[in-house]
């Protein structure tokens, strides 16, 4: 009778470490890669990212608007789909890997080969819970142009946007990839006399909540399990 107490003490314990372990998670997050260039190089002149979480549990992504944009190739692992602004809708999945959108003038090695989703472009209207992209490229004064891109449901509200320079004659990369962006977009490469790899500043290190909970937990209960063989002996 002692061990079975025992055991379900313990018992107790683990059950509490595995939910002070397990931190928040965030279903259905979709990070979006913009990376613009000069026409005939592949070196990247600007870049940006941001991400938004889906409306739903799925990884859809419905190109819905394009504004001052000529054409575009659509790339997935499934195939590729060259379409312009009243080729849209377009539905992208990107469940199991990216899916990339690029100016026509993008060099091919702009656009990455790998990892990418197996689903092919769909050029259906936007399906329940999929998330809206709009694409626009307007004119500035200095000859450069602005890629602004928005991410909305389909109410309207607004689930993410971001914005680069395009050089006059460049081109543009934007990549869609489930889940937080594992690496940060290409820079442009440092001026003469910079250091090309800078230390980072020094962090104090932060316990994590989920730490701070099991600590809570674990040493009442580990306490309370000494009391009791105490007794039982």
């Amino acid at each position: 009778m002692a061990r079975a107490m025992q055991a379900r003490i313990v018992l107790g314990i683990s059950f509490f470490s595995v939910l002070a372990a397990s931190g928040p998670v965030r279903a259905g997050l979709i990070s979006v890669v913009l990376t613009a260039g000069e026409g005939g190089s592949t070196a990247t002149a600007s870049s940006g990212k941001f991400q938004f979480t889906s409306p739903s549990t799925s990884a859809l992504v419905t190109v819905n608007q394009m504004v001052g944009i000529g054409s575009v190739q659509a790339t997935t692992g499934g195939g590729v789909s060259f379409f312009g602004p009243t080729g849209v809708p377009m539905l992208l999945n990107v469940a199991d890997g990216s899916a990339y959108l690029a100016s026509s003038g993008a060099p091919s090695g702009a656009v990455p080969s790998t990892g990418l989703a197996s689903a092919s472009p769909q050029p259906i209207a936007a399906p329940a819970g999929s998330a809206l992209l709009n694409v626009t490229e307007t004119a500035n004064a200095n000859g450069t142009e602005s890629l602004a891109v928005s991410v909305t449901d389909q109410n309207g509200n607004v689930l993410g946007s971001g914005k680069i320079d395009v050089p006059g004659t460049g081109w543009w990369v934007l990549g869609l990839t489930p889940g937080s962006a594992s690496s940060t977009p290409p820079s442009t490469p440092s001026s003469p006399g910079s250091p090309s790899n800078p230390s980072p500043p020094a962090t104090n290190a932060t316990p994590e909540p989920a730490t701070l909970a099991l600590a809570v937990i674990g040493l009442p209960l580990a306490g309370a399990v000494r009391l009791f063989r105490r007794k039982v002996s």
